[in-house]
Formats: structure tokens, C-alpha cells, sequence
């Protein structure tokens, strides 16, 4: 027996409509959390990219190092801490020699997908001291 309580010209009510509602908070949530964890791993590959640039140019403008110690230095960090598919290389670059020379270290690294895969992205950090004679 079909039911006459319904409005005229109301075909259903809301039945079903939490399911559909569900499924579609459901998929914004976890694409909020998705990108949270993507930009968690960003600033995470960021921060140790600074770090491996500034601790390779303090090495490199220390009395008795060069820019090739401050090379071996950061590629020596930058796979330690980034790993080795992580690391898209370093540039190296000084300027003048002795006292008052310029030294700048860049890293360029991969930022992973969700740290997991090899990402499309790229970030460089760079950092630059000054030699000063003890």
C-alpha cells in the first residue's frame, strides 16, 4: 500500500541523505589531513636542507678548510639526513680568498610525497659566512 503522508509533489523524503553526507565529510577530512601531513614533510625536508647548508658553510670557512671540505661536508650530511634519493645536488660557489672571502653553500633536495615517494618538487636552501683570520 503506498504511503499518502508525503507533501504532493515530494517525491521522497531524506531518507539516505546521511550516508551521502558522510561520504563527502568523510573525503574533505581526509583530504585536510592528507595535506597536513604533505606540508608537515614539506617544512620537515626544508628545515634539514637549511641545516645541512649552514653547517657545510661553517665547516668550509673554518682556518684550515675550503670550499671543497665544505662540499664533502654537505654531501655527507645531506645523505645522512635526507637520504640519498632526497638530494638533487649542491652547489658550492666562493668568492675572493683569505680573510673577508665569501663562501655559499646551496642544497637542492626532492620534497617526497607524503614521505614516501620521490616528489615532483624541488627546494633549495642556501646559506653564506664570511672568512675572518683568527
Amino acid at each position: 500500500m503506498p504511503r499518502t503522508d508525503r507533501p504532493p509533489g515530494r517525491l521522497r523524503g531524506d531518507d539516505g541523505s546521511a550516508v551521502a553526507e558522510f561520504v563527502m565529510i568523510t573525503a574533505l577530512l581526509l583530504l585536510l589531513f592528507v595535506g597536513a601531513v604533505q606540508l608537515a614533510v614539506f617544512l620537515h625536508v626544508r628545515n634539514l636542507a637549511a641545516d645541512v647548508a649552514v653547517q657545510a658553510v661553517r665547516t668550509g670557512t673554518l682556518a684550515d678548510q675550503g670550499p671543497a671540505d665544505a662540499e664533502q661536508r654537505a654531501d655527507e650530511l645531506a645523505r645522512t639526513t635526507l637520504g640519498t634519493t632526497a638530494l638533487r645536488g649542491i652547489d658550492v660557489s666562493s668568492e675572493g680568498s683569505g680573510e673577508g672571502s665569501r663562501l655559499t653553500v646551496r642544497v637542492r633536495v626532492a620534497v617526497p610525497v607524503l614521505g614516501l615517494l620521490p616528489g615532483p618538487w624541488e627546494y633549495t636552501a642556501g646559506a653564506t659566512a664570511t672568512r675572518f683570520a683568527p
